[in-house]
C-alpha cells in the first residue's frame, strides 16, 4: 500500500515483520524503502533464529487477569517457521488462534533486505545495543543513507498517531516513548538525541 507520507524514520518492532511468506515480506520491504526519504533511516527488530533454535519452548501457559493462556508451538526447520496455536480462555468462553512467523537468519534477511534495495549498515542484539551473535535475543538491524538530523521526533510521532490525521492507534505513550528512545540511541549513539521529521510504524496485528 502507499502512502502519501515520507518518513526519515522507518521502523518494524516485537517482530511484526515475518508474517506474509518470503515474496510478501520482500514487497513490505520495499514499501519500507519507498516510504523512506534519502538519507533516512531503516529500523527492523525480529526475535533471532539462532537463539530461539536453541532455546525452543514447544508449550507454556499463563494466567492473564481472568483469562488463562496456553500456545503451543511448532518449529519447521526446513522453511523457517514457527507455527503457534494459542488458546485463550476466559471462563467458559474459548478463544483460538494461529499464528505462522517466518524466522530469518542474518544471512537470510541480509540478502532480502539487499533484494529491496536497503542495505544493512549495523546489527545489534539489543536495545543496549550489544553485538549481534548466536546467543543474542533479538536481531535489530539499522539502514540508512547519510546521517540526518532527527528532530521533532516525539511531537511529530504523537500527533501522526491523533484520529485527525487518518490514523487511529491505541498504544502505551510512555512504552513507546522508551522504545523510541532506545531505536534512536541505536542510530546515533549518542546521548544528545534530537527528535525526527517523520515515522512510520508498522503494525503486524
Amino acid at each position: 500500500m502507499r502512502l502519501n507520507v515520507s518518513a526519515d524514520l522507518t521502523v518494524s518492532l516485537w517482530s511484526s515483520f515475518g508474517y506474509y511468506g518470503e515474496e510478501g515480506d520482500l514487497q513490505t520491504l520495499r514499501s519500507m524503502a519507498a516510504h523512506t526519504r534519502p538519507g533516512g533511516s531503516v529500523v527492523i527488530d525480529v526475535e533471532n533464529r539462532d537463539y530461539i533454535a536453541k532455546h525452543f519452548v514447544p508449550e507454556e501457559w499463563h494466567e492473564d487477569g481472568e483469562a488463562m493462556v496456553a500456545e503451543k508451538r511448532r518449529f519447521d526447520v526446513a522453511n523457517g517457521t514457527v507455527v503457534t496455536r494459542r488458546i485463550v480462555l476466559v471462563g467458559a468462553v474459548k478463544h483460538e488462534y494461529r499464528r505462522v512467523l517466518r524466522m530469518y537468519t542474518m544471512t537470510e534477511l541480509s540478502a532480502l533486505l539487499k533484494q529491496a534495495g536497503l542495505e544493512p549498515e549495523r546489527w545489534y542484539g539489543d536495545y543496549d545495543g550489544s553485538r549481534f551473535g548466536l546467543d543474542s535475543k533479538r536481531m535489530i538491524v539499522i539502514l540508512r543513507g547519510d546521517m540526518i538530523f532527527l528532530q521533532k521526533f516525539f511531537a511529530d510521532l504523537f500527533v501522526s498517531l491523533t484520529p485527525g490525521r487518518g490514523i487511529s492507534i491505541v498504544i502505551d505513550i510512555a512504552l513507546t516513548s522508551l522504545l523510541c528512545y532506545a531505536v534512536l540511541r541505536l542510530i546515533s549513539n549518542t546521548r544528545a538525541l534530537q527528535l525526527a521529521q517523520g515515522l512510520i510504524i508498522y503494525y503486524v496485528l
